[in-house]
Order: structure tokens, then sequence, then C-alpha cells
């Protein structure tokens, strides 16, 4: 962090590395955070060392992983937030909010359309806190293994009503996590 800023409109910040990192002190706002690229070679993952406001999340489809790792920092996301679907089989595009808060203001989006079971799409609080203040899209399939919800020791709070219908996605509580519907545990 050399105390610039990022004077960018309409455009995202692409993290395309294996390993990644956004590092810093303050709060860095970005118009948008894409992790990977739809033609990445590689498995793209990033690490936020770093409070981050954003306009919007996108974590990639791609034949590869996309990880995105939260550590006791705080990801602010202003718009939506989008998983899309790997491409290919044995592969992940996830939020991982190992410590620290993630607050999507938007709507959580889950976009594909494979019932590949093993093609899958998560976010999950480990040991931090997701609060999900929109509403939820789930992916045009009948797979629910591929767009998954989670909470290990974490907190999830859904603000609105949420739409989980036969055939859709999967909600889990994995450990001693608490989950709070519309704000109420």
């Amino acid at each position: 962090d050399n105390g610039g800023s990022f004077a960018g409109t309409g455009y995202s910040v692409i993290m395309n590395g294996a390993t990644s990192s956004i590092n810093g002190s303050g709060v860095l706002t970005l118009p948008g955070l894409q992790i990977g690229t739809t033609t990445g070679p590689a498995d793209a993952t990033c690490t936020l060392n770093r409070n981050v406001t954003a306009g919007s999340l996108n974590i990639s489809a791609a034949a590869h992983n996309r990880y995105l790792y939260l550590n006791g920092k705080t990801l602010n996301v202003t718009g939506d937030a989008t998983l899309n679907q790997p491409t290919a089989n044995i592969m992940y595009s996830m939020l991982s909010v190992d410590s620290g808060t993630c607050t999507v203001n938007g709507n959580l989006v889950f976009a594909g359309t494979s019932n590949i079971t093993t093609r899958v799409c998560s976010i999950t609080a480990t040991n931090g806190t997701i609060n999900l203040n929109g509403d939820i899209t789930w992916m045009a399939n009948t797979g629910t293994a591929t767009e998954v919800i989670s909470v290990g020791k974490g907190t999830l709070n859904f603000a609105n009503s949420i739409n989980l219908t036969s055939q859709t996605g999967t909600i889990a509580v994995t450990d001693s996590g608490t989950v709070n519907f519309n704000n109420t545990s």
C-alpha cells in the first residue's frame, strides 16, 4: 500500500494470480472486484488482507478453481455478488470468510446451468460473519449440491426471505455456527 487510490469507474480489478492478495491499511474502494477470468490458464486465489468496499463481486466461471478468502478484514459489496459455476468437473467458485465480515448489500447470484455436482459455487462463514442483505438467485439447474451456502463456527445473516424450492441449492450448518433468518435467529 503506497497510500494511492483507485481512480477508475465502471471497471473491475481482476485478481487472476495463483496466490494473489490485496494488502494494506485503510479501506480500499473499488468499482468491482473479479476473481479470475473465464480463460485463465490456472486456479485463481485471492486473499483479502485489507478492508475492501467493492461495487460488485464476480467470481468468474472457468475450467479452474476460483477462490476468495477473507481473513480478519471486512469486504463490503454494495451491489451484487455473483458466483459463476465452474465449467469443468471437480472445481469450485468459492467465497470463504475464514474470519472477518463479508456484507453483500445487493443480491447473491449463483449463475450456471450444469447439474454436475462437482461444479460447485460455495459461500462459507468458516469463523467469520456473512451478511446477505438482498435476494438469492439460485442456478437454473436441478443439482442441489452445485450451489452451497454454509456456516461452520461463524454467523450467517439473511436479511430477506429465502425462496429455497425443491431442486435448488443447499444451506448447511456444519459446526456450532449461527444462522439468522430475517435478522432473527
